[in-house]
């Protein structure tokens, strides 16, 4: 780990591992936030739904048209805070078969992949996006395009989180383990 000495003799973390870090958190509780929201309001929404029809035999319509709305938010910020925690289902035991300096190179490409990628799917969402921002849901007059704004957010996080590994992979050299690379410092 990269460190940095202060003027007093205390040793610190680098302020760039650190400005990795705090992005890193950033991520994590916007998409910790989201799913307890979105996961909330589904929950609500849909036994309020259930027992509207139960117990006054009515239907509340509208809340039909909620979760098309909400779940792609959910979806996408654990798809986020899964990439930020490198904790998506990877198989790395062909890299693990190479020597270190290969594996580093591969770390770096893979990082690069995922990062050209998300940043390319962020774009192809928000052009989507503004194609269905016409359409409109029939009750709420939600427009569709509010589903794809979330995939595009999504991806650019994922995109962000691919970036701070990669840079803190330039730093440091460690690679990046499951569940825990770069987080030691924001739980």
């Amino acid at each position: 780990m990269e460190t940095v000495t202060d003027t007093s003799g205390k040793v610190t973390m680098s302020p760039v591992l650190r400005a990795m870090d705090h992005i890193d958190a950033a991520i994590m509780f916007v998409c910790k936030l989201t799913i307890v929201v979105t996961g909330t309001a589904l929950l609500v929404l849909l036994a309020a739904s259930v027992m509207s029809r139960y117990f006054f035999n009515f239907s509340l319509i509208w809340v039909g048209e909620v979760p098309e709305q909400l779940f792609p938010w959910m979806i996408t910020a654990g798809v986020a805070l899964a990439a930020v925690m490198n904790s998506h289902i990877a198989v790395d035991l062909l890299v693990r078969m190479f020597p270190e300096g290969v594996r580093k190179v591969l770390v770096v490409l893979i990082q690069l992949l995922i990062l050209a990628t998300y940043v390319l799917l962020t774009s192809y969402a928000l052009g989507v996006a503004e194609i269905t921002a016409l359409e409109r849901s029939p009750v709420l007059k939600i427009p569709g395009s509010y589903g794809y704004y979330a995939f595009a957010l999504g991806a650019a996080l994922v995109a962000f989180s691919a970036l701070t590994r990669l840079i803190r992979f330039l730093i440091t050299g460690e690679e990046p383990v499951s569940g825990g690379f770069g987080q030691e410092h924001t739980q």
